[in-house]
């Protein structure tokens, strides 16, 4: 993230976010709020992801659910319409033909191995359905939780992902 000094003095420096999780989100809403401009690169940058356990790799996404949470619950609630597999699932239940739930379970797998070709990411394609059936179970979890633990603390989210009673983890 580039900022300008004169837009840092505007959204009251670095130490306005000093408690807040999602600082580089906030700095750029604040950023907005302030009149200024805010552009998004338009350089692809590589993102590194370490292989990690199920276990963690789930975590690390209700973390992150939690944090879109904590900036717009509706947003976030409209969030449920980009998983086509769970709701197809959901459809077939309230009628619609069974032979949806194969269909966009191939086009979500074409897509996640296309995905994978562009970003040569190491992918199992034929995992999506299952990855798809996590997503949209840790989808809910914000709505029920808003304590995160990260980098040793844990903590609950306030408005705009604000860290609240911090406290060093068990």
């Amino acid at each position: 993230m580039a900022i300008t000094r004169g837009a840092l003095r505007a959204i009251g420096g670095f130490e306005a976010f000093r408690r807040v999780l999602a600082e580089d989100q906030a700095m750029g809403l604040a950023v907005k709020r302030a009149g200024f401009e805010v552009v998004l690169s338009p350089v692809v940058v590589k993102n590194i992801v370490v292989e990690r356990t199920v276990a963690r790799a789930l975590d690390r996404q209700i973390r992150w659910n939690k944090i879109r949470y904590a900036f717009s619950h509706r947003l976030y609630a409209g969030e449920i319409l980009l998983q086509p597999l769970p709701l197809s699932c959901v459809a077939v239940l309230f009628g619609a033909p069974a032979l949806l739930i194969p269909m966009v379970a191939l086009a979500r797998i074409a897509m996640s191995a296309i995905l994978a070709k562009a970003t040569t990411a190491k992918v199992r394609p034929w995992l999506t359905p299952l990855l798809d059936a996590m997503m949209f179970s840790a989808w809910f979890v914000p709505f029920f939780s808003n304590r995160i633990t990260w980098r040793g603390y844990t903590a609950r989210l306030g408005p705009n992902t604000v860290l609240l009673d911090v406290a060093r983890a068990a």
